[in-house]
């Protein structure tokens, strides 16, 4: 099976039932993540994967052209949420045509992280509690950022 062999509604099914809908309207990617970058996927057959926001935008919107790319206007590279996804060129994307917020942590905001998962919350909560993008939330817990303070 390829992606065009799914309904619309099906794909749809399938990213609802790995997402966490938060009050900042961002739909955050609970499924499998990307070592490499951070981004969520999703396989639907042993074959076929995609990223989510990228099946999310074309399951509720419509196909994303050769040569573009989706930027999260929301900076959340877990979120799968259409409505926070803008299609730009390689040229908009470099030259920070399309906004996007920066984020960083504070040495004491690590701390309340790790102290946060070590009560058992989930990494989903932290994030949202902390208003960030669950990638940098789990960075520290995987020792990418803030490594000398321990898990």
């Amino acid at each position: 099976m390829k992606l065009k062999d799914f309904t619309t509604d099906q794909l749809k099914a399938k990213l609802l039932a790995k997402t966490d809908i938060q009050e900042s309207g961002c739909w955050i990617w609970t499924g499998g993540i990307l070592k490499n970058d951070g981004f969520g996927q999703l396989r639907l057959t042993s074959t076929c994967a995609i990223l989510a926001h990228k099946l999310s935008y074309i399951a509720h919107k419509h196909p994303v052209p050769n040569g573009k790319y989706l930027i999260h206007t929301c900076n959340h590279r877990l979120c799968i949420n259409p409505d926070h996804l803008r299609i730009a060129d390689k040229k908009d994307f470099a030259s920070g045509v399309i906004p996007r917020k920066p984020r960083s942590l504070t040495e004491d905001q690590a701390r309340e992280i790790i102290r946060l998962r070590k009560t058992g919350m989930r990494l989903t909560h932290i994030a949202e509690q902390f208003n960030l993008p669950y990638y940098l939330v789990a960075a520290v817990m995987h020792g990418k950022t803030w490594r000398r303070l321990g898990k």
